[in-house]
């Protein structure tokens, strides 16, 4: 018998299959023989990606439409090594929001690989920022173009501990600047300040009482939290819409007691 070459046989390592052809469309068969190799952990790393494709998608996973080669390749060569189930939200958040009628529109490239750099302090850090951002935010109307410079959020350590569920061997003084020095490399927050009292309230321009992390947001760090949640046709100027609902992910618990900064519109 000769040796399978048909294009798309790497299908026939997954269980998703049907799914997985109805998010990549014509793509799928760029899955080759070659996948055919990979791990057990690997196969199910991707598979759980595109899960979370497909429920971000909903009914838009029926109309028209196909993911382009650029993004696959991406998917493939981070995705089986994913791990970590924020990280395999932000994927698959990513690739939902490239399933498109553009064949050309391959911007979730710049996503995949943003993801890819940081690391899971960095991811659930970043999904905590703006998922209070639009917490405290949501539906004030502004400019988000002549207001990002007044934003700001003040998180006490208490709220920000429980939401990271740091356990016993990780020390948060070491990991708070390697997270925040990271998304600030990246672009993922405009400023930020970590300490007492007295020296966040004289970084967010308003008294607060406890210690604690202020940030002030990006566009990139807005347009990551889109794109993650399978929401890149939006703008970022949605991003406060109360229109704009971001699903709550599971297993992520952020409790209440963020302010807003002191020159908030």
């Amino acid at each position: 018998m000769e040796p399978e070459t048909t294009i798309g046989a790497g299908l026939t390592i997954f269980a998703l299959r049907d799914l997985i052809v109805k998010i990549l469309g014509p793509t799928a068969d760029y899955l080759g023989a070659e996948i055919k190799t990979w791990t057990e952990i690997a196969i199910k790393n991707v598979e759980r990606i595109f899960q979370n494709a497909g429920k971000k998608l909903g009914d838009e996973i029926e109309k028209p439409g196909q993911v382009p080669p650029k993004i696959l390749r991406a998917i493939l060569q981070e995705g089986q090594f994913c791990d970590d189930e924020l990280s395999a939200e932000y994927f698959g958040g990513v690739l939902a929001s490239s399933r498109t009628s553009v064949s050309r529109d391959d911007r979730g490239v710049s996503f995949l690989s943003l993801i890819g750099r940081l690391s899971t302090y960095q991811i659930r850090s970043h999904y905590i920022f703006y998922s209070i951002l639009k917490r405290l935010y949501d539906g004030v109307d502004v400019e988000v173009g002549k207001a990002l410079g007044r934003l700001s959020c003040f998180i006490p350590d208490g709220v920000y501990l429980e939401a990271m569920d740091f356990g016993n061997e990780e020390d948060d003084e070491i990991l708070v600047p390697h997270i925040m020095n990271g998304l600030t490399r990246e672009n993922l927050v405009r400023g930020w300040a970590a300490g007492g009292a007295a020296h966040i309230s004289q970084s967010l321009d308003k008294e607060v009482r406890d210690a604690g992390i202020m940030f002030r947001p990006s566009f990139l760090g807005m347009e990551l939290f889109l794109w993650a949640h399978g929401l890149g046709n939006r703008s970022i100027a949605q991003f406060f819409a109360v229109g704009t609902i971001f699903e709550e992910l599971s297993g992520i618990t952020i409790p209440d007691g963020a302010e807003k900064g002191g020159y908030a519109p």
